[in-house]
């Protein structure tokens, strides 16, 4: 009877470990997608949402990390971020994603059109430098 159960005990512990390296490789997949699963709503320029803010993800960003943290916060952008946006061409630092991508705007129409409030992903990670 003492060998069954440590037999049980065993096989317990090695499920537990391995239940908790499942949920280590799960975690690490979701972190990796980019794009919310087919079941999600599209975003009004038709392109795919990201797996966090809900917003265009088929674009990315291209320039430097100053920048990219720059453009994060448009909401609080002055006259002169506007000038800058515009005067240095920093939206052709945006590209389309070869993916797959299904938007149908140009990733600089949320920040022209809506003074700020972005239709395209700010996620950190949205950065390809």
């Amino acid at each position: 009877m003492i060998c069954v159960r440590e037999q049980f005990r065993q096989y317990r512990c090695q499920s537990e470990e391995t239940i908790k390296q499942l949920r280590e490789e799960l975690k690490k997949l979701r972190e990796k997608q980019q794009f919310a699963t087919p079941g999600y709503e599209r975003v009004r320029c038709g392109g795919r949402p990201c797996i966090k803010c809900s917003k265009c993800r088929d674009w990315y960003f291209t320039g430097n990390a100053e920048t990219w943290k720059w453009i994060r916060y448009c909401e609080n952008w002055t006259k002169e971020d506007y000038n800058r946006w515009h005067g240095d061409r920093v939206y052709d630092r945006f590209k389309r994603r070869d993916d797959g991508g299904t938007c149908h705007t140009a990733a600089t129409a949320g920040f022209t059109a809506n003074h700020g409030v972005t239709t395209v992903c700010l996620c950190e990670n949205n950065i390809i430098a």
